[in-house]
C-alpha cells in the first residue's frame, strides 16, 4: 500500500496555497520541507502550531519531515546534526510524520569518498539510534553533489551496515549521481530498482504544477 506524497513548497512558500494545490490535484499528504521563507527544521513552536492548524483545517497530513540533516560536511562537528535530529523528531510527532528525510554527509572535492565510509557509518548508527529512541524511521536519500551516498553501491552499503529499521531509503530515480564512466550513472535505475527495493519505504517522482516541478513521492 503507497501513499501518494509531495514536497509542495515548489508550488508556493505559503503552507495555505501549499495545501489548496495539493487538494486540488487529490494529493492528502505532503512532505513538509520549506513554509513561510523557512525550512522546517527553522520553524518555532508558534509556526508549528500554526502548521498543524491549517492542516487540520484542510484534512490534510504530513508524510515526512524534509530535513536537511546530511548536507553537511563530513568533516564538521557532529553535535550540530544531533541536535538538528532531535528537533526533526520532535516535529515529526508533533505533526504525526513516520518519517524523516536524511542524506549521508559531504565529503571533500577531489578525495576518495572510501576514506570517508567510517566517519559516515557511525553518524548514520548514531542518528538511527535517536531515531529508534523517537519511534520514527529515517529514509536516507541518495543525492548527487559530493554526498558520499551519490550511488547505490554506497547507499546499500550505508543500510545494511548500519542493520537498523529506523534507517531506510528514499529512492530518487531521476538523480544522476557521479560518472562511473562514459555513459555510465552512478545510480542506474533499471538495476538499482532490484537492488534497493527491500530497503526502500519511498520513490520519488516529478510533476508540472502552475509552472513549478512539484515533486512527489510514494510512501509504502
Amino acid at each position: 500500500m503507497f501513499t501518494l506524497t509531495g514536497f509542495a513548497d515548489e508550488i508556493s512558500h505559503d503552507l495555505s496555497v501549499q495545501l489548496e494545490e495539493l487538494k486540488k490535484l487529490g494529493i492528502r499528504h505532503l512532505e513538509l520541507r520549506g513554509i513561510w521563507g523557512q525550512n522546517v527544521l527553522e520553524l518555532t513552536d508558534g509556526d508549528v502550531a500554526k502548521v498543524s492548524r491549517l492542516l487540520s483545517e484542510s484534512g490534510c497530513a504530513v508524510s515526512s519531515i524534509a530535513s536537511p540533516i546530511g548536507k553537511y560536511p563530513i568533516r564538521e562537528p557532529f553535535a550540530p546534526q544531533q541536535q538538528a535530529m532531535n528537533r526533526a523528531i520532535e516535529l515529526a510527532n508533533r505533526l504525526g510524520a513516520s518519517y524523516i528525510r536524511v542524506f549521508s554527509y559531504y565529503v571533500p572535492q577531489g578525495e576518495d569518498p572510501a576514506q570517508y565510509r567510517d566517519e559516515v557509518i557511525g553518524r548514520m548508527e548514531q542518528l538511527a539510534r535517536q531515531a529508534e529512541q523517537g519511534g520514527v524511521t529515517l529514509v536516507l536519500e541518495n543525492d548527487r553533489g559530493g554526498l558520499y551516498g551519490d550511488n547505490d553501491d554506497r547507499v546499500l552499503d550505508i543500510v545494511r551496515t548500519v542493520g537498523s529499521p529506523a534507517l531506510q531509503l528514499a529512492f530518487d530515480p531521476g538523480t544522476r549521481s557521479r560518472e562511473r564512466g562514459p555513459g555510465q550513472s552512478g545510480v542506474r535505475q533499471t538495476g538499482a530498482l532490484y537492488r534497493l527495493c527491500p530497503y526502500e519505504r519511498c520513490r520519488y517522482g516529478q510533476r508540472n504544477v502552475r509552472g513549478s516541478r512539484q515533486r512527489r513521492r510514494a510512501n509504502r
